[in-house]
């Protein structure tokens, strides 16, 4: 069993609750844009952190011999580096709008973490694509960002 799961579990679903009751009412206004209020979307990611750390952390307690990790050390630079690409991740959905940096971003994940089907990639990505496209454009009734 890794303490390091169970600490960060514990920290993780700590900071989500401290996101969802202090942070997302100080910072983010409580208004209704067309029936959905402003704060469903932060407050359901965060809902959705503290769940799956507190899964962490009963996953290490409860079944130790079942959930050992067998990373290799390879595996593990890469998921630093994909998670030091969230800035210009960022700057790209600025820019160029969400369902175009899906349409780039996934094949990229996909390929980093293994997936040599461009098949399965290019039905993912453009999957992903239209899901975010339909979910601002429509169902959120925003602007679309970008070029898309």
């Amino acid at each position: 069993m890794r303490q390091t799961d169970v600490w960060f579990g514990i920290l993780g679903f700590c900071g989500a609750i401290i996101i969802l009751i202090v942070a997302i009412p100080m910072g983010i206004p409580d208004r209704v844009i067309s029936g959905i209020s402003i704060r469903m979307f932060p407050k359901t990611i965060v809902t959705l952190i503290a769940i799956l750390s507190l899964m962490l952390v009963v996953q290490r307690l409860i079944w130790p011999a079942c959930s050992e990790n067998n990373f290799t050390k390879q595996e593990l630079p890469l998921d630093a580096l994909m998670l030091l690409t969230l800035p210009v991740s960022y700057l790209i959905v600025k820019f160029l709008g969400i369902p175009a940096f899906a349409l780039v971003a996934t094949p990229i994940a996909m390929w980093v973490y293994g997936d040599r089907s461009w098949l399965r990639i290019g039905i993912t990505a453009v999957s992903f694509a239209v899901l975010a496209r339909v979910v601002v454009v429509h169902l959120l009734q925003r602007p679309p960002l970008g070029i898309f």
